[in-house]
């Protein structure tokens, strides 16, 4: 580890590493209102804090069943705080300690301190999301095995980073591989150094990198474990093979019905159940079972060629904000190239490159190109291109660090008010507020049983939410999302049973003629109509009760 040099006397650059990422992580959140970055996190949120069922759950899906675990714990504790959103907060706050700490152990170029604290202010505001906070882990642990593997330092330094690195896939579990995909230049620069042209040196590099290779490969395996055994029950597994299905099937993009009718007319599937599809209102297993699920993606992947792959992907990359996302890590290689006097430009070079690679390997095979994968992956790779540049050795001295850790807090004040604007109309009467009346109608009336579509559910119970307005609550033992990856879960199937829903495997289909449920919606018109093609009988709404922008919806047939 880096020592500052003060009067003779060493101390630790990390707890200052820390003290500066803990401040610009949560300084934020004290002078701005922070909303999940995606409508998964705000249903993780929930799941957590016992708002499914008034019982605390570590069953998370896409988190890793140990920091449910965690969390589960936490809110035994203390359930006034919403410790989903802590953890997020921790895993950056520790992340970009980490990032500072590898900075200052490579002498990096001063350049990537203020360009990594512009982004440490923007982590909370920007990027709150268990996939964000994955992809920080696992580049935090790679810059920290990275920068310690090139100095030479043993097996046992290099634990703190792949510890990391595995607590990556408890955020999430398929963000570990890109990124190291984007290291991957950085793990041949360490390997290829000048300096290691004695065989000791060489054999002695080789054995810590195969031996920390192991170590994580051992950890992985643990982490699988543990979720194999966390959802081994039937039930689970049950779905989990569904929810892969029908994940399966969103990776691609909507096109027009007409263009599969005669594929979809044979595997049985109407244009009515695609419309809805569409529309994340999947909550009928008889019409969107896995088998026809998986007939219908697998009818899509073969209408996708190679060439349509990458007319999409090259569209993808062409939209302002993710080209701005591939532009500040271009202008800050272009700094390093100009800074860079001696002869390795070429890992520099290879590290963008490779950034470019896997974000478009990721558009290509995925058929997406999500924010919340292309930021993290774009901060990663700032912070590789960073270590990689030319090694500087210096001496600071502590006025000068803490002249340096004050200028830090800069950021904050020249970004918050912008940001503040930016949500403003997230808080506004034209959105999130216009759907107050509708919640007070669904809370006043716990009797009923409401089945929400995807859009809605989003507005009453995400979009317009801070993190600090989510406590637990037992709104959702009566309010079921009409289409969502937790449709079907063991929990879904316990809520509906205690709720007196008649079929929990069609939802929509228990909507006919039932007294207490309601279907909450924009537009009825795509539910009857696929009520009414797969029932073979007309359905229509008998009574329709307008609130707000949306419209609740007593379903009945027309007999």
């Amino acid at each position: 580890m880096m020592k500052i040099n003060i009067r003779e006397k060493h101390i630790p650059v990390f707890p200052l590493c820390l003290l500066a990422a803990a401040a610009l992580t949560v300084l934020p959140c004290l002078f701005a209102d922070i909303f999940y970055m995606y409508g998964d996190d705000y249903l993780i949120n929930y799941i957590a804090n016992g708002s499914f069922g008034e019982t605390y759950q570590a069953h998370l899906i896409f988190v890793g069943y140990p920091l449910g675990l965690l969390l589960k714990g936490l809110y035994h504790i203390l359930p006034a705080v919403n410790w989903y959103a802590v953890l997020l907060l921790a895993g950056f706050t520790l992340s970009f300690a980490l990032f500072y700490d590898s900075l200052a152990s490579c002498g990096a170029h001063p350049a990537a301190y203020a360009l990594i604290a512009l982004i440490n202010v923007a982590a909370a505001p920007l990027f709150l999301t268990y996939t964000a906070a994955a992809f920080f882990t696992a580049a935090a642990g790679l810059a920290f095995v990275l920068v310690r593997l090139r100095g030479g330092a043993p097996l046992r330094r290099l634990l703190p980073g792949l510890l990391f690195m595995a607590l990556s896939l408890e955020f999430r579990s398929d963000c570990l591989l890109p990124t190291c995909a984007l290291a991957f230049p950085l793990y041949a620069a360490c390997l290829l150094q000048k300096d290691l042209r004695a065989d000791s040196a060489w054999k002695k590099r080789l054995l810590t990198f195969a031996g920390a290779g192991l170590v994580l490969l051992a950890l992985i395996g643990a982490s699988r474990l543990v979720e194999k055994r966390a959802y081994s029950a039937e039930a689970w597994q049950d779905f989990r093979s569904y929810n892969s299905a029908r994940s399966d099937w969103l990776d691609y993009p909507l096109m027009a019905y007409e263009d599969f009718a005669d594929a979809y007319t044979e595997a049985g599937f109407t244009k009515e159940a695609y419309l809805i599809l569409n529309r994340w209102t999947f909550c009928e297993k008889q019409t969107f079972s896995k088998e026809r699920l998986l007939a219908i993606s697998q009818i899509q992947k073969q209408a996708y060629t190679k060439r349509f792959r990458l007319s999409y992907t090259l569209e993808a990359f062409s939209s302002k904000t993710n080209l701005l996302l591939l532009l500040i890590p271009a202008a800050f290689f272009l700094l390093l190239l100009i800074a860079d006097r001696d002869a390795r430009r070429l890992p520099l070079c290879l590290t963008f490159l490779m950034l470019l690679l896997v974000l478009g390997a990721l558009a290509f095979i995925r058929m997406r190109f999500l924010l919340r994968v292309a930021a993290p992956l774009a901060v990663a790779d700032i912070v590789f291109l960073a270590i990689n540049a030319p090694r500087r050795e210096r001496k600071l001295s502590l006025p000068l660090a803490l002249i340096s850790a004050a200028l830090l807090f800069v950021p904050c004040f020249l970004f918050l008010p912008a940001y503040n604007e930016a949500v403003a109309s997230l808080r506004s009467a034209s959105t999130a507020a216009s759907y107050r009346k509708l919640r007070k109608e669904i809370d006043a009336h716990p009797e009923r049983i409401y089945a929400v579509e995807s859009p809605i559910y989003v507005h009453l119970f995400a979009w317009g939410h801070t993190i600090d307005e989510i406590k637990p609550t037992d709104t959702f033992s009566h309010v079921f999302r009409a289409g969502s990856w937790d449709n079907f879960t063991p929990r879904y199937y316990a809520l509906a049973e205690a709720a007196g829903v008649p079929d929990p495997d069609n939802l929509l289909s228990s909507l006919i003629d039932s007294g207490r449920m309601r279907l909450v919606t924009e537009n009825e018109d795509f539910v009857l109509q696929f009520l009414t093609a797969e029932t073979g009988t007309p359905c229509v709404a008998q009574k329709v009760n307008k609130k707000g922008p949306a419209r609740i919806i007593k379903v009945g047939s027309a007999s």
